[in-house]
């Protein structure tokens, strides 16, 4: 006999009755009644306030997928239990409470032994040698601030606690398959999660209408977990992931306030005002009840009323990295990293956003195959901060950890952080154009003769591999090569060479030499920065309004003495003192639109061929260091 309940999404959940039955024990009872009362989606209701779906949803959704794959009668109803069972340890607000807790962990190490105590439960479990505490996994679940492990090693926990006269099979093998990430079923629990938050998400957000016809993949499951994994039906569930991660996951303004939500909560387990037994325990009233007793209801207030903003984004290469089932990465020792926080200041991970008023968020992402996790970065700030030093400096170092540098190297998209910075300070819309500065790179070594051609590749070898398009345009290599992270290391350390160039570009346009201006004002700026640990500097930039676009030659930002410095330049080869003049009033209305910030100094410079007041330079004078001729 079979349970039929109504869903959105499937139409109808069928399940066996002997598994409603099952929910009908007190102890269970109680457990559904509480993960009904758990958002799916957590604090994310916040931006999306249709997102109100609760886990016992999401949960039955699994079960009845997991009903759908072809599996020996034991093995599917003892998957579709842990499916139904797999939610019950979740914490209220999901992901956002986990990661307070992990946070926690790394900041005491009393905390960390509490948490490990519990988790040490479930390893003295299954474990074939649980007195060897080396061998122990869940060390490595709180050294990867792995919530998803996290969530499952409490899962476990709750399983194992239940009263032994319930009748859940062979509830060691269960335990172990909630905590093992190779067993064939955590891997499939996983899957059907996938498939369902996916769709469910998508519709209870209003993101999209999207339904997946699961039954005719999954019964094709013939035994191995990756063929389902590398179906097209899971590749498009995988690319629709990939964009709720962008709008949902990591939306700015849910994510900066789980983030702080975290944090909050991290120094209330560690002051004893909440235990992760209470947690266990509660739904989402509960604990958002506490926080309003204990942190204030000011202070939650603040947090969900405060405007927050976008300062920058990128996918980074993680840091200690953890080669467990999960693959996970330590997202703790990264925000520790660019945060700017000493080992010995850990207790500042927790404070510094009300410090320097911004935010460093980092979420992780899975590739259900290789396991092989990535981590995408986002800065974000509330209120606006007195200072953008800090700032610049968190985005320096994250700059050096991005690996999306070649997603970014499309026309019309921004090429460096630096220009997310700028973005910020000019509170604009904007991206940079290297196109200017490749093509003329790439006619004044076409202009040498055959040999230096040679040595410059050869020089060119030494500084950059090329992995763009293939059988790329010159213009194209120097486009690439120029906006990477090894075209200052060229320009600043090898001068000889780059004149070389522009002059033989220079002879090449028959002195026709705005272009060459320009390019030359850029690497000229480069000679001026090349001491300057923290710099981005950036030619032919966009900088958007609602009504208008101006076109910058140049502009470079750097630090110096905890002060940021940007710098507007402007290039013209016109005798016209009005021209000149007519360019310093477009970067005198730019720098207008500047935020303001304490340490921040916002410069401008015309090079032209008159000097009728401040900020102004002789062309002559730039392309005499590199020993053009006008």
């Amino acid at each position: 006999m079979s349970y039929l309940i109504p869903d959105p999404i499937y139409g109808t959940i069928e399940l066996d009755s002997s598994l409603e039955t099952l929910f009908r024990i007190p102890a269970l009872a109680t457990e559904k009644r509480r993960l009904e009362r758990i958002k799916s989606l957590g604090l994310i209701h916040i931006s999306f306030p249709s997102a109100t779906h609760s886990k016992w949803e999401h949960h039955l959704g699994m079960a009845h997928l997991a009903g759908q794959i072809s599996l020996n009668k034991d093995n599917k109803k003892r998957l579709q239990i842990l499916c139904l069972l797999g939610g019950i340890g979740h914490l209220p607000y999901t992901y956002a409470t986990e990661a307070g807790v992990l946070l926690a962990s790394r900041l005491s190490a009393t905390f960390r032994s509490s948490l490990e105590g519990l988790m040490s439960e479930v390893w003295q479990t299954v474990a074939d040698q649980p007195d060897d505490p080396t061998r122990a996994p869940y060390k490595r679940v709180i050294d990867a601030m792995n919530v998803i492990a996290l969530h499952g090693w409490l899962t476990a926990l709750k399983i194992k606690r239940l009263d032994q006269d319930i009748d859940l099979g062979d509830r060691k093998r269960l335990v172990k398959d909630r905590v093992d990430g190779d067993a064939e079923l955590n891997r499939l629990y996983r899957f059907v999660a996938r498939v369902d938050y996916v769709q469910r998400d998508l519709y209870y957000t209003g993101l999209a209408r999207f339904s997946l016809s699961a039954h005719s993949f999954l019964r094709r499951y013939q035994g191995a977990v990756d063929e389902l994994f590398s179906a097209p039906a899971s590749k498009l569930i995988d690319q629709i992931r990939n964009y709720l991660a962008d709008s949902l996951y990591f939306e700015v303004r849910s994510a900066t306030i789980e983030a702080l939500f975290a944090k909050r909560l991290a120094s209330m387990l560690l002051a004893g005002t909440i235990s992760v037994n209470d947690l266990l325990g509660w739904h989402d009233h509960d604990l958002d009840s506490t926080i309003e007793e204990k942190a204030g209801k000011p202070w939650w207030r603040k947090v969900l009323e405060t405007p927050y903003t976008e300062i920058c984004r990128a996918r980074v290469v993680g840091v200690r990295m953890n080669r467990g089932p999960y693959g996970s990465r330590d997202t703790f020792a990264l925000e520790q990293d660019l945060a700017g926080i000493a080992d010995a200041k850990l207790k500042s991970m927790i404070r510094y956003p009300d410090k320097h008023n911004f935010t460093v968020l980092c979420k992780e992402s899975y590739d259900p195959i290789e396991r092989a996790a990535v981590t995408d970065v986002m800065l974000s700030t509330g209120n606006l901060p007195s200072k953008i030093t800090p700032i610049a400096e968190a985005m320096a170092r994250l700059e050096a950890k991005r690996q999306d540098r070649w997603v970014r190297r499309q026309t019309g998209t921004r090429r460096t952080l630096g220009e997310d910075l700028i973005g910020f300070i000019v509170n604009a819309s904007l991206h940079s154009d290297f196109g200017g500065v490749s093509r003329v790179f790439a006619a004044g070594v076409n202009a040498l003769p055959v040999q230096k051609q040679r040595t410059v590749k050869r020089i060119l070898n030494e500084y950059y591999y090329y992995a763009g398009p293939v059988n790329p345009t010159e213009a194209e290599f120097w486009d690439q090569f120029l906006s990477s992270s090894q075209g200052p290391y060229f320009l600043d350390g090898r001068p000889k060479w780059v004149g070389e160039i522009l002059r033989a570009a220079a002879r090449a346009s028959r002195k026709d030499l705005p272009d060459i201006i320009e390019v030359g004002s850029w690497v000229a700026e480069h000679s001026k920065l090349h001491r300057e640990s923290v710099k981005w500097i950036v030619p032919n930039l966009m900088v958007g309004s609602d009504t208008t676009t101006d076109q910058i030659d140049v502009c470079s930002i750097h630090l110096r003495d905890k002060t940021t410095i940007i710098r507007f330049i402007e290039c013209t080869k016109s005798d016209s003192e009005n021209k000149a003049v007519d360019d310093l009033e477009k970067l005198e209305k730019i720098k207008t639109r500047c935020r303001r910030f304490d340490d921040l100094v916002v410069e401008q410079l015309v090079y032209g061929a008159s000097k009728v007041r401040d900020h102004f330079a002789s062309v002559q004078q730039l392309l005499g260091q590199f020993k053009i001729r006008t």
